[in-house]
């Protein structure tokens, strides 16, 4: 009897999990093509897609970079220290903020924005087919 209703409770969690996968999937895609900011808490968000990611052999940064890819805002270094603690790396030190915006400063794929957070640096690139379209022809 147990051993039923176990198994319908894993079923349900199955088709939960493949629904807000499906709902995550329609809120991309709507803000994408509205060009909406992502006003969802980061951590939030991230939490169901932590516990299922292995994320054991990737770097800090290399966490940072993954969460970053998701979102089109700056996120604050409070946030970050969250979800990569959440995903199950821990950075060391007295201040793990402090040690974790020196590793991301030190990497080229980041930028700070003074009082907002993390980003992925625009690459050269983007730069200059961004320039480029701004032009008057």
């Amino acid at each position: 009897m147990s051993d039923d209703i176990f198994q319908k409770a894993l079923e349900r969690c199955e088709q939960l999990e493949r629904e807000l996968d499906e709902l995550r999937k329609f809120i991309k895609k709507y803000q994408e093509l509205n060009g909406e900011v992502k006003t969802v808490s980061v951590a939030a968000t991230m939490r169901i897609e932590a516990q299922q990611a292995d994320h054991s052999n990737k770097s800090v940064p290399d966490i940072a970079f993954d969460i970053c890819q998701q979102f089109s805002r700056p996120i604050p270094v409070s946030e970050l220290v969250q979800i990569i603690h959440q995903r199950g790396r821990k950075i060391g030190g007295k201040d793990p903020k402090i040690n974790l915006s020196s590793m991301l400063c030190r990497d080229t794929r980041f930028e700070n924005i003074r009082g907002r957070g993390w980003k992925l640096a625009e690459s050269k690139s983007n730069e200059a087919l961004r320039d480029k379209a701004q032009r008057p022809a």
